[in-house]
């Protein structure tokens, strides 16, 4: 129950060096919510589920998520795609495993630059395809990943109100 998912949580902290705060630490994942210039979603066919999914993929250990959102694009959809982060769409914590705590999911919402859409070898045996809002809200197009039609609608609705100059650097922080 939510008491046992506590409790785990509780076991994944870190302090800060002088020992003022704790910290939960706990998994992390991107799903990449990648739009086109006629405002169509990026999926990914699922052969082994019967299903199609965005970009998606676990951060690696010191990764921001916007990073990690660029290079699970170039792994699973080919490395000459080119994309433009713009924002992050919605977060929430996922049930993956039991023996671990929920996934922090952090929905990221890119813009399509070109390239050539080539799965990759996170992605063998799929297939890449474009779909509009209304296809993905369509029963028929069995969704895995995200579950949750309105998350598209945030994003295309996100998509179309905010764009960021390509030389705007949007982590500034991070070191490169």
């Amino acid at each position: 129950g939510l008491g046992d998912v506590y409790k785990r949580q509780m076991q994944h902290r870190v302090e800060t060096a002088d020992g003022r705060r704790q910290f939960a630490c706990f998994p992390a994942a991107v799903l990449g919510l990648i739009v086109d210039q006629v405002d169509r979603f990026l999926l990914l066919s699922r052969p082994d589920r019967g299903a199609w999914q965005v970009v998606a993929g676990a951060l690696e250990a010191g990764e921001s998520p916007r990073d990690a959102l660029i290079r699970e694009t170039a792994e699973e959809v080919g490395a000459g795609v080119r994309i433009q982060p713009i924002a992050v769409a919605h977060t929430f914590q996922y049930p993956y495993d039991p023996s671990v705590p929920p996934i922090l999911s952090i929905a990221y919402v890119a813009r399509y630059g070109g390239g050539a859409i080539e799965p990759g070898s996170d992605m063998v045996g799929s297939e890449a395809g474009w779909f509009t809002l209304e296809e993905i809200s369509d029963e028929r197009t069995h969704l895995l990943m995200p579950e949750l039609p309105w998350l598209c609608r945030r994003a295309l609705t996100l998509t179309n109100a905010y764009s960021t100059p390509a030389e705007e650097e949007l982590e500034p922080w991070v070191t490169r």
